[in-house]
């Protein structure tokens, strides 16, 4: 009687490991953006003239990375908007007002994905919702991995990088056109560190 219950707990014990254990194994990782080693730029038409070029001083979120299957990726990413900066303090002033950013009632500028899609080795089709000056809005951009690996202090990175472009007046923006240009221009870079 005992070597039947025996029995029976070992093949119950060895389902268990059969259908928890790849489980485990391939569970997706979760990363943190090094805000140091990441950067979220953009430029502008001043004047239909020239760009002026900035970038969000401040960049925070954390990733998702399933290995065995990127349809289970997720991002979820912010920075704060009054950390812009064009390098000029005046104009970044102007920015942070409410003719612009109006970061007083908007504090963050936040994407959120919803599916990811493999393209090829190193991209993915990632689509979600960019909240901007209180509107939501859909977007979807190509994201391609630019490389991963341990670093000098016993962690593990992955990096990211995407282009994209939106319209100022898709986000109730649409001030002063004649001066500042109705399209801006995004590149976003992304280091994480993976959470052990």
């Amino acid at each position: 009687m005992e070597k039947k219950c025996s029995s029976k707990y070992l093949a119950l014990f060895t389902l268990i490991l059969t259908i928890v254990l790849p489980l485990q194994l391939f569970a997706a990782d979760e990363y943190r953006i090094d805000p140091v080693h990441s950067s979220v730029l953009f430029k502008i038409k001043h004047l239909a003239i020239s760009n002026i070029y900035g970038k969000f001083a401040d960049f925070r979120g954390t990733l998702k990375i399933d290995q065995e299957n990127p349809t289970k990726n997720s991002i979820v990413a912010y920075v704060p908007a009054k950390s812009i900066d064009t390098h000029t303090p005046n104009r970044d002033n102007h920015l942070r007002s409410p003719d612009f950013l109006d970061v007083e009632k908007f504090s963050n500028v936040s994407f959120r994905s919803k599916s990811w899609k493999k393209i090829d080795n190193d991209a993915f089709e990632v689509s979600g919702e960019l909240t901007l000056h209180g509107t939501t809005r859909p977007l979807t951009v190509e994201l391609v991995q630019t490389g991963t690996g341990k670093d000098p202090w016993g962690g593990y990175r992955i990096g990211f990088e995407t282009s994209f472009l939106i319209k100022r007046d898709d986000f109730k923006m649409g001030k002063m056109q004649k001066t500042v240009g109705g399209t801006i221009y995004i590149t976003v870079s992304i280091e994480a560190v993976r959470k052990e």
